[in-house]
């Protein structure tokens, strides 16, 4: 295991206020065997300045500045193609790494080899470091890849390896808000995702967070993520049709977006026809509008509590 290293993407953009607690979090680690690549995305403030300092201690950092402002997925892109390792992760530039984190994840990822990407759990805390709760509200209780298909529920803290992100491929920059999700979508639709519900991070919850400030702006992006990736993961499913075709029907219900309905049709006309039928037929003295809906494909306003 000591011989594996990790690669860490740090891309950050006015990051100062949080940088140092970042990268202490990271030399503070139990597993030492990583490089770090930080990617100055254009800052005016000192963000470069504080980078250069830690990386002029210790060679296994790095610094990349873009020369224009390029967001977080191009920045990732930058930092990836300079990484040398055998594990990837990244880390937002106001985060905190606990100090066993890269230890457990590359341990799991040696003793698992079947398994291409690890999420596990974090602390939530607040602009000043105190705890603030769990993970639950973010990312969801019961994590798995058919639930990833409803929301984003992969969270701050994985590792995958360099072979998942070669089939993978590239960030999308198309997406500023929901990039991540994105991603995870692709991957668990080229590699084998597992979840573990072991605590190794601290993810801090702000008033300056892109999701706290923009959230019209991401739920849209959400939408679209969902339409580029939801067939594909849908077929990917180890699941028999009618178990693969209720979960896409009962998304359909629960959000209004009529990929999960388009899914459902793709992957069986008649047993989809048949299924909402019998809904129709369960649901109708319950809410007649309802099963209508879920029967005739009527377009529902989106909703949000997805």
């Amino acid at each position: 295991m000591k011989n594996k290293l990790v690669s860490i993407v740090l891309p950050t953009y006015n990051g100062a206020k949080y940088l140092k607690e970042v990268l202490e979090s990271i030399f503070s680690q139990t597993y030492q065997n990583w490089e770090l690549i930080i990617v100055n995305d254009c800052s005016f403030d000192n963000t470069l300045e504080i980078a250069n300092e830690y990386a002029a201690k210790d060679k296994r950092v790095k610094v990349l500045s873009n020369e224009v402002n390029q967001k977080t997925a191009q920045s990732l892109n930058n930092g990836f193609n300079l990484a040398k390792g055998e594990y990837f992760t990244w880390i937002s530039d106001d985060n905190r790494f606990k100090p066993n984190a890269l230890e457990y994840m590359v341990t799991f990822l040696e003793n698992n080899p079947a398994v291409d990407f690890l999420s596990c759990t974090f602390d939530v805390i607040d602009e000043n470091g105190n705890f603030k709760g769990g993970s639950d509200y973010h990312i969801g209780k019961e994590r798995s890849v058919y639930k990833l298909l409803k929301h984003c529920n992969i969270g701050a803290c994985f590792m995958y390896r360099k072979e998942l992100a070669e089939k993978t491929g590239l960030y999308d920059k198309e997406f500023e808000l929901a990039n991540d999700y994105d991603y995870w979508m692709r991957a668990a639709i080229a590699g084998n995702i597992q979840y573990d519900e072991t605590n190794l991070y601290e993810y801090r919850s702000h008033s300056g967070n892109l999701t706290s400030t923009r959230n019209d702006e991401l739920w849209e992006e959400t939408r679209k993520v969902i339409e580029k990736n939801a067939e594909a993961l849908a077929a990917k499913l180890d699941m028999n049709l009618w178990l693969k075709i209720n979960l896409l029907l009962d998304l359909y219900e629960k959000t209004g977006y009529k990929i999960y309905l388009d899914c459902a049709k793709k992957i069986s006309p008649v047993l989809c026809f048949l299924m909402r039928i019998v809904r129709f037929l369960v649901q109708y003295k319950v809410d007649g509008r309802h099963s209508l809906i879920c029967l005739f494909g009527i377009k529902l306003k989106t909703r949000r509590n997805i």
